[in-house]
């Protein structure tokens, strides 16, 4: 979070998109769907494709489990009954079928992928890097791959590493939007505004229907200063989905610098009858409304900020101000040497000369 007059907090949206829920897809690797005579182990190994072919799930598990019995090293079945696991949501049995193929077969990449995947759910992306790593090492490379390398990176704010994995991503498919996004983040905490600006724009023109991606554009136009820009950016977001409150909250600061303090307000009540419980925009609510003079408005609303979070600094910090506009004093020290014990240190004076 950043600070700004009267100690305005705003939220940043940061995406960390993952492109879509991937799962490893079944595929006959073996290059033939026709069993030679006498190889029973690969006449259950093509039925249990064709029968997840036709999402018999339970089927294709027996035809596999077939398959293993008659060849305990037969990695493709193995890996292919990780994929069936997957698409019944049964984690722990795919991660050991994945992590058998690997150890039967240490160069089937795909495996470490699919493996990776499943830790990402769990969000270790730790163990999901080393995977993604082990995978490209055994010359299995595609966007994907070094999208979610990139977004394990990421995870781990090595950001640099991340915009590297990322633009490898939009190397391997120059059409990949969630890879611009991402990229555009990374670059945005690497303060490389002008670029992530470029990466925004090039996210929404490839998924112009993503509001996310509009309202993390409008977010580094604001950090860029053109607060214009960004108020169109956000219009887009809320207008492609009309519950993003974070948006409207988004929107309303940007009206903030603007010093369209109505506006502001505005969006950020909007922002807070979307989501009842978001204590930063009622906080932000205050200050728009300190801004119009309408003190006892913005008491009220910081008590709504308050009770939402009791160990929200900035928002005794704020009801300090409207107290002391109100004519409150002691209301006014008592809210300033609150906000000076939860942290935050430009009350501290004030809370000083209470005394």
């Amino acid at each position: 979070m950043k600070k700004i007059i009267l100690t305005f907090v705003f939220i940043i949206f940061l995406a960390k998109l993952f492109a879509q829920n991937e799962t490893p897809a079944i595929s006959d690797t073996s290059s033939t769907l026709v069993a030679a005579e006498g190889q029973e182990a690969e006449a259950f190994y093509n039925q249990g494709i064709e029968e997840f072919k036709t999402r018999n799930y339970q089927g294709s598990i027996e035809s596999f489990n077939k398959a293993i019995e008659l060849n305990p090293s037969f990695s493709k079945a193995y890996f292919n009954r990780g994929a069936v696991y997957v698409e019944l949501n049964n984690s722990q049995s795919a991660y050991s079928d994945f992590s058998k193929t690997i150890e039967l077969d240490p160069q089937m990449g795909i495996a470490y992928f699919s493996r990776a995947l499943l830790k990402f759910k769990e969000n270790d992306f730790t163990t999901a890097q080393k995977d993604l790593l082990s995978a490209i090492s055994a010359s299995y490379e595609n966007e994907k791959v070094h999208y979610y390398l990139g977004v394990t990176y990421f995870q781990q704010e090595k950001y640099a590493e991340a915009e590297n994995a990322f633009t490898k991503s939009i190397q391997l498919d120059n059409q990949f939007a969630f890879a611009y996004n991402d990229r555009a983040s990374a670059r945005r905490q690497q303060n490389k505004l002008t670029e992530a600006i470029a990466d925004y724009k090039s996210a929404t023109e490839k998924a112009p229907s993503i509001a996310l991606i509009h309202n993390n554009l409008g977010s580094a136009l604001k950090q860029n200063g053109d607060f214009k820009a960004a108020v169109e950016a956000y219009q887009k977001a809320v207008s492609l989905q009309t519950d993003y409150y974070i948006a409207f909250n988004n929107m309303g600061s940007a009206y903030f610098e603007l010093e369209n303090y109505e506006k502001a307000a505005e969006n950020f009540k909007k922002a807070t009858e979307i989501k009842p419980d978001y204590a930063f925009a009622f906080n932000n609510l205050g200050t728009a409304l300190l801004k119009q003079e309408k003190y006892a408005e913005a008491a009220l609303i910081f008590d709504k900020a308050i009770a939402l979070d009791p160990n929200y600094g900035f928002a005794y910090f704020n009801r300090g101000s409207a107290k002391e506009m109100l004519r409150l004093p002691k209301e006014a020290c008592d809210n300033w040497q609150k906000a000076y014990e939860l942290g935050v240190k430009s009350a501290e004076n004030l809370a000083s000369d209470c005394k």
